[in-house]
């Protein structure tokens, strides 16, 4: 359960948890690649566990600012052939997550994420191809369960996503982003009750969620501002190694 003594940080980890907090409005406004960053920063910052606790309020934050940008732009029957076999996997998700050690989930986020790094890289460079994948009614219950599931475990679960969504023929970049935005919001909101039920989200954690809150607003102005102007290479190159080099530590 957090505390009032996990939140007492020196000077350094808050300014990595402030780098976070700006970090999670940025990829929700749409730059790709940051989010399984943040999952590192946070799981080594905090106990794995309660890492996820902490997350999930400004994931939901940064989502509803989304939304409202990018409301009209959702895919909504794209959304519903995802979305019940998500909400199953989010159940399982937390049936799992119960079982775990903080140490077990640590090595767990690490390795997902390494995993989810890889695949979005194959992607990025052409090895894996949407167009080759199945769109058949069975992919889009696999894929929501295994996105409802790594949601849960590790609130990292973009990459999965938007391999699903690019494969389905989902390429309109505004279009893309809205339809991911609605569709974590759902999943996010939904993982609430289960959080509280494990003790990863209390008064104390949502009261240091809501001091970050003007932080998460700021990185979504950024993002929104710079998702047209980034040169995509250079900046996946920085933030994949960050990602590498913070999930190896996680195994460490």
């Amino acid at each position: 359960m957090p505390t009032a003594d996990i939140f007492s940080l020196s000077p350094a980890a808050w300014c990595l948890v402030i780098v976070a907090a700006i970090l999670v409005g940025m990829a929700k406004a749409g730059i790709a690649g940051l989010g399984i960053l943040v999952v590192a920063i946070m799981a080594d910052l905090f106990p794995a566990k309660i890492s996820t606790g902490i997350l999930l309020p400004m994931l939901i934050m940064a989502d509803i600012g989304a939304v409202r940008y990018y409301n009209r732009h959702a895919d909504w029957k794209m959304l519903s052939r995802i979305i019940p076999a998500s909400l199953v996997g989010v159940l399982i998700g937390a049936f799992v997550l119960d079982q775990l050690s903080n140490l077990q989930l640590r090595r767990i986020i690490g390795v997902v994420t390494l995993i989810l790094l890889a695949l979005t890289i194959l992607r990025d460079r052409g090895v894996i191809s949407d167009d080759r994948f199945p769109k058949g009614t069975g992919v889009s219950i696999c894929a929501g369960m295994a996105v409802g599931i790594v949601t849960m475990l590790a609130n990292a679960a973009g990459p999965l996503m938007a391999v699903y969504l690019l494969a389905m023929g989902l390429n309109k970049k505004n279009e893309f982003i809205g339809t991911i935005a609605w569709f974590f919001l759902v999943l996010n909101v939904f993982k609430v009750p289960f959080s509280i039920y494990l003790d990863l989200i209390t008064v104390e954690s949502f009261v240091f969620n809501l001091k970050l809150l003007p932080v998460i607003l700021v990185g979504g102005v950024i993002g929104i501002a710079i998702v047209k102007r980034i040169k995509q290479k250079p900046y996946l190159i920085w933030v994949y190694s960050l990602t590498a080099v913070a999930c190896i530590k996680l195994l460490l």
